[in-house]
Formats: structure tokens, C-alpha cells, sequence
């Protein structure tokens, strides 16, 4: 098939493009939360809305601190909107990565033309921890759009001591302060030093534009120090949960919010500690960046040789300099998880652009299809290799989806050119992810003991019996019970079924410990349990799967 070339492709088919990535992205938003993590996250906004209380956080009752109030305060809000259900809790992160579009375009287009803006986005739309993470939700969703935002708006701001992209820039700066904490502020402010140095713009460091713009950022971002002064600093008596575990030397929340939690992680200082690779990103990157992982280290090293040789190929080193500095501020710290990088994802996504956008010689061009054909073919062999051994239902069509991209993709991308090897990345990334969201991750999450749990007593529980659980915790079981949930001890057990039966979600296992203490239990509903964020090859193989799986049970205590 003839190859139009990449500007008039991208004129024809973007907005298509745009679209199918937008559905992508947005097709787990109907699936079950993912994780612990996120049904954490998903139990706290829950508490909040229900008792509407936004100042303090609770999990279980207790007061918890760990993470910034702002995702929280959003999502409770859409639970009021939208009922609480897993469809309300993913929209506003998918919408704050929505905006990370628009801001992907309107910086890339800044420094750089249409074409690459374009490519930039298609980019941003595909990387796959992104995607991953507008399924399995946590803060970075709501960053990614807060952090070019702010980028965006402040460049915007050159020139005038006062404006309103100045005041936009320091109001999602300050959002996303109140999502992370303070080192946040070292993409948004570190990618502009490195780009005032290499550029040699001294004066911008005695603008006092970046002086308001730090006084408003902290003003934008004090509700989030009103609320942990509140919650913490006013309740010296009180013990914080943190991370999972009391913690009862936290006594201050802003400094907590402003050291143990932010220096305390970096230094392994603090509350919750960790231990740290310094290649950890280097290759965590390899996946979480695909299907353009290859291409973009080549990217960061033709900017680097740039910066070294001055041959003018680099035309700003805001998004070089965000992206290593935050790389290399996470290598260094102790505490390291995959989702981080997401929030460089738009700035290297501009890179890679560019750079792609920048290959003239035939050679390069047809290495670089090269690469992304292996990937794309190395891709294939996830879902082929999960069709075969988690044998998830509706597998012959999730096959024929498959073959039908994979036929379309030779069909349309089998020329060797820019136009095609983009072409490739976007379509692995779409087979990828339609086969996650739409035949993996719906059977998978069936593992997730609590959810079902929850589902299973809230249809079948006439005569509104407590509900609660015996030496477990599911933040699952929390979030989707349509009732309180109580954590129960044998003693309290004892106490409560006197009254009338409860309804109590423990292990099989612990089923003896029960019955040995007098009560009377009768199983209403047994389920397997898996932890499906931590995928083991005895779990995903149907033949060992039940091996790999805890058995839990809804019981009916009494102890009449």
C-alpha cells in the first residue's frame, strides 16, 4: 500500500487517531478497581463523601495520613455526582490525563511545528503506564495533565510580570502539590533552570514573575496545610495510621506533608521506607514507555550530543531537563515504584517527537521501523501467550481481534517509513490495551475475593445483617459494601452475634478458630482470593491457578 508522508497522514487521519486513543484510555473505566492501592484510595474518598467531611482522611475509621487531600476531595465530589461505584472514582483521573493532551499539543506546538505536536500526542496517548494507569488509578493520572499544564502556562508567562497564564500555571502547580507533595515542583521549576542554563537566559533567575509564581503556587496549595493542621496538628492525642501501620510519633501533618513524607522517603528517613535501585527507571522504562521505550533513549541521547556539540537540533531543553532531573531524583531515592516516571511521560513523549520527526537519512528511517516492528511483534505474543494459559472467557474473539489488528497493521504500515513505524506503535498499543480491558483484566479482577464478597452480601442480605470481617482486610470488601464494614476480633464477634447473626468475610482456614470459640458459622459463599496487581505464572496457568489462590468465605455467624 503507497505511504502517504507523515504531515498529510497526520492531516487525515488525527482526529481519528485522537479518538481511538481517547476510547482506549477510557475503556477500563467501567471495569472493577485494580489493586489494593486503588481500592485503598477508593474506600477513603468513599468515607469522605459519605460522611461529608472533606477535611480529614479515615480508613477503616481511623485516621490515616499518608497521602495529599486532593484526588480525594475530587473524586469524593464525583461520588456525590455519580453514585459511589468504580466508574466515578476513574473519571477525574482520566479527565486530568485528558487535559495532559491538549497541553501535550499546545507546548510541543510551541517550540516545535504541527507535525510533532501531533506525533507527541499520539505518543502520549499510547505509552502504556499511562493506559495502565487509567485503569489502575492512583495520583498519577491527575498529575500528568497538572504537571505539562503548569509548564505550559508558565512558559506562556515569559515576558509579563503579572498574568493569567502566570496565576493557571501556580493554580495546577498548586493542585499538584496537593496531590504529591513538594517534589512535584522539581519537574515544573527543574526543567526551566536547565533550560535557562543551557540557554544562557541568566535574567530569568531575578524575574519576579518566578517569585509571585512561587507565592501562589504555596497559596493555591494551602487548603491542603489547612486541612492536615486540622486533622493532625490540633489532635495531639491522636495515632495516625501511616502507610499501613500506627505511627505514633507523627504529631504534626504539615510537617509530615512537607518533611517525613517527601525528604523522609528520599533520604529513607521517614515513616515509610524503601529500598532503591539506581538502574530502577532505566529499565522500568523499557516497558512502561513502550511501544516507543528504544526510540526515546535515542531520543535523550541525540539531545544530549545537542547540548554537547551545539548543532542546533535541540530547540528547548525545558522537556530534557524535566525528564532527567526527575529521573534522576528517583534513582537516587530509596523509595521507588513503576507509576512515578508517568509524570515525565508528556515531555518525553515531545522528545521522542521530535526526533522522530527529525530523521531524514533512509538508513535511520528504516532502523527505526525496524524497531518498532519487533516491538510490535513482540507485543503480540502477551495476549497469545495469556490466551493460552489464562484461558479468560471469550478467548476465539479475543483471537480474532488479534489477527484483525495484526492483518490492518501489516496491511497499512508495511511500507518502511516514519508514517509507518508510528503507525505500528499506535496499533500495538490499541491491540494491547483493547486486550487487557476487554478479556483480561474482566476475569482477572473475579480473583479479587473482597469485591465479590461484597457484591454477593449486598444482593443477598434481606434481613440488613451487619457485615464485617474476621483477621483480614480487604479495602475491596470496604469500598463495595453497600453497608458499614466492621473489623471483628473473636470476643467482639461474640458480643455482636448475640444479638442477631452477622455476616463475616474471613479465610476458609479460619473457619475452626470460630467454631472452637462457640459460635456457630454456616458458609453462605466461597471465593478465591489473589493479589492480581502481582501476577505469579502458577496464578495466570488455569492448570495450577487454584493453587496459587487463598480461599475465603462469606459466614454467617451466630451465637445464639
Amino acid at each position: 500500500m503507497q505511504q502517504p508522508d507523515l504531515q498529510s497522514w497526520l492531516n487525515k487521519w488525527f482526529p481519528i487517531i485522537v479518538i481511538i486513543g481517547i476510547a482506549v484510555n477510557a475503556s477500563g473505566l467501567f471495569l472493577p478497581i485494580l489493586g489494593t492501592d486503588g481500592a485503598l484510595y477508593a474506600h477513603v474518598a468513599k468515607t469522605m463523601s459519605l460522611n461529608n467531611n472533606f477535611n480529614d482522611l479515615y480508613v477503616e475509621g481511623k485516621d490515616w495520613l499518608d497521602k495529599p487531600h486532593f484526588p480525594f476531595w475530587v473524586t469524593a465530589l464525583f461520588f456525590k455526582i455519580f453514585g459511589t461505584n468504580s466508574f466515578a472514582y476513574k473519571l477525574p483521573g482520566l479527565l486530568f490525563w485528558a487535559l495532559g493532551i491538549f497541553y501535550t499539543y499546545r507546548f510541543a506546538k510551541l517550540f516545535y511545528n504541527d507535525t510533532t505536536a501531533k506525533v507527541a500526542v499520539i505518543i502520549y496517548l499510547t505509552a502504556e503506564h499511562l493506559v495502565l494507569s487509567n485503569n489502575d488509578v492512583r495520583a498519577e493520572p491527575f498529575l500528568t495533565g497538572m504537571v505539562i499544564g503548569s509548564v505550559y502556562h508558565f512558559y506562556k508567562s515569559y515576558g509579563k510580570t503579572f498574568s493569567l497564564d502566570l496565576v493557571l500555571g501556580a493554580l495546577l502547580a498548586g493542585f499538584a502539590v496537593m496531590t504529591k507533595g513538594l517534589f512535584i515542583l522539581l519537574p515544573i521549576g527543574g526543567g526551566f533552570i536547565v533550560h535557562w542554563i543551557i540557554k544562557k537566559e541568566w535574567n530569568q533567575f531575578f524575574q519576579f514573575r518566578w517569585i509571585l509564581a512561587i507565592i501562589l503556587t504555596f497559596a493555591f496549595a494551602t487548603p491542603e496545610l489547612y486541612a492536615l493542621y486540622h486533622q493532625v496538628d490540633l489532635h495531639p492525642e491522636k495515632t495516625f495510621i501511616v502507610g499501613d501501620k500506627p505511627d505514633p510519633s507523627v504529631k504534626s501533618g504539615i510537617k509530615f506533608f512537607l518533611w517525613d513524607s517527601q525528604f523522609g522517603r528520599f533520604f529513607n528517613t521517614g515513616p515509610i521506607k524503601g529500598s532503591g535501585d539506581k538502574s530502577f527507571f532505566l529499565h522500568t522504562l523499557l516497558w512502561a514507555f513502550l511501544p516507543w521505550s528504544l526510540v526515546m533513549y535515542a531520543s535523550l541521547y541525540r539531545n544530549i550530543k545537542s547540548i554537547v556539540k551545539k548543532d542546533g537540533y535541540a530547540k528547548e531543553y525545558i522537556s530534557l531537563g524535566a525528564s532527567i532531573l526527575t529521573l534522576l531524583l528517583f534513582s537516587l531515592s530509596k523509595f521507588q515504584l513503576p507509576h512515578y516516571s508517568n509524570i515525565i511521560f508528556p515531555f518525553l513523549g515531545i522528545l521522542t517527537a521530535h526526533f522522530l520527526c527529525s530523521l531524514k537519512m533512509p538508513k535511520s528511517i528504516k532502523a527505526v521501523y525496524i524497531i518498532q516492528a519487533v516491538i510490535g511483534i513482540i507485543a503480540v505474543l502477551l495476549p497469545v501467550i495469556l490466551l493460552i494459559f489464562f484461558r479468560p472467557p471469550h478467548y476465539i474473539l479475543a483471537a480474532f481481534w488479534i489477527t484483525i489488528v495484526v492483518v490492518l497493521s501489516v496491511y497499512w504500515f508495511g511500507k518502511k517509513s516514519i508514517t509507518s513505524a508510528i503507525g505500528i506503535g499506535f496499533a500495538t498499543s490499541v491491540l494491547i490495551n483493547i486486550f487487557l480491558n476487554a478479556f483480561f483484566y474482566g476475569p482477572l479482577m473475579q480473583y479479587q475475593a473482597g469485591m465479590k464478597a461484597a457484591w454477593y452480601i449486598n444482593e443477598n442480605n434481606p434481613q440488613h445483617l451487619k457485615a464485617g470481617e474476621f483477621d483480614t482486610q480487604s479495602y475491596h470488601y470496604a469500598f463495595y459494601l453497600n453497608q458499614p464494614n466492621y473489623q471483628w476480633s473473636i470476643d467482639d464477634l461474640k458480643t455482636e452475634a448475640k444479638q442477631q447473626p452477622v455476616l463475616v468475610l474471613t479465610e476458609r482456614s479460619k473457619l475452626d478458630s470460630l467454631n472452637n470459640a462457640g459460635l456457630k458459622t454456616e458458609v453462605l459463599a466461597p471465593f478465591e482470593d489473589f493479589r492480581v496487581a502481582m501476577l505469579t505464572g502458577k496464578f495466570v496457568n488455569y492448570t495450577t491457578r487454584s493453587e496459587a489462590t487463598k480461599k475465603m468465605v462469606v459466614v454467617r455467624v451466630n451465637n445464639n
